[in-house]
């Protein structure tokens, strides 16, 4: 908590985002793919939702309030591709628990777990484009 803590005030206080968004804007990178790809491999690589969130929570939301005026759709889409990628961690504790416990291979788990990830993806894309254009933008 300490370290995530630390880096959201880095992150801030470096003037990282604006460089970010900068970028994002020179090499012409679509928003939608970077929070997907950002969030899910945060979530993957930390293994935990508020890990996710304390890392790609303070780069975007000031990202967002520069490039659009509806942020809560990519907030949305952030957070649920970050816990998609925690639930296909390697490191989640839950995931580690389920394979000793039943002594399975994550081969197996892995592809058990590609239907019902689908229908959550599936089901996050539609709220994200319910939000994106049903509501109404703010300011």
């Amino acid at each position: 908590v300490i370290g995530v803590i630390i880096f959201s005030g880095t992150i801030k206080g470096s003037g990282a985002v604006t460089e970010i968004s900068e970028m994002m804007r020179a090499y012409h990178v679509p928003l939608f793919p970077f929070i997907v790809v950002l969030s899910f491999v945060s979530g993957l690589v930390t293994g935990l939702a508020m890990a996710y969130v304390g890392i790609v929570f303070p780069i975007l939301a000031p990202l967002l309030l520069q490039v659009t005026s509806n942020p809560l759709p990519f907030l949305v889409l952030a957070f649920g591709c970050g816990f998609i990628g925690v639930l296909f961690s390697p490191v989640h504790i839950c995931l580690i628990l389920t394979h000793q416990y039943f002594r399975s291979d994550f081969a197996t788990v892995y592809r058990g777990m590609i239907g019902p990830v689908a229908v959550v993806f599936g089901t996050l894309i539609g709220l994200f484009l319910t939000l994106l254009y049903l509501l109404p933008a703010s300011g």
